[in-house]
């Protein structure tokens, strides 16, 4: 008994015992959304981040609710994700639901964040 009491504390010691079982990673919940503005992207061939932000900026609102929209267009992906305190977030799920790295990105929003990202 001594010996298990001796391994039990050693082991609440290091970090590795706990009393509480650890917090299952929940996945983000987001919602999908700007098909209308990515097949108007797609029919104007933009594939500029500023520039698609100069066009649909009045579209694309940064709220407390994450939205999600990607699109394939002339072998690029472009991605639009609102909804983040923090601009690298949404890079990251939008690299996360396409497989792919980001090569131009625009960020926009004062308390809420969103990005436009093309990836290749």
């Amino acid at each position: 008994i001594e010996e298990v009491a001796r391994y039990f504390l050693r082991e609440w010691q290091t970090g590795k015992f706990t009393l509480f079982g650890k917090e299952e990673k929940r996945e983000e919940e987001f919602q999908w959304a700007y098909s209308d503005i990515l097949d108007d992207i797609e029919r104007e061939l933009l594939l500029d981040p500023r520039r698609i932000l100069w066009k649909f900026r009045e579209k694309i609102e940064p709220s407390n609710v994450k939205r999600v929209g990607i699109k394939e267009i002339e072998g690029f992906t472009v991605g639009i994700a609102t909804g983040f305190k923090k601009c690298d977030g949404g890079i990251k799920l939008v690299e996360k639901l396409t497989g792919k790295k980001v090569i131009a990105s625009e960020c926009f929003g004062k308390k809420w964040k969103g990005v436009i990202a093309i990836l290749e």
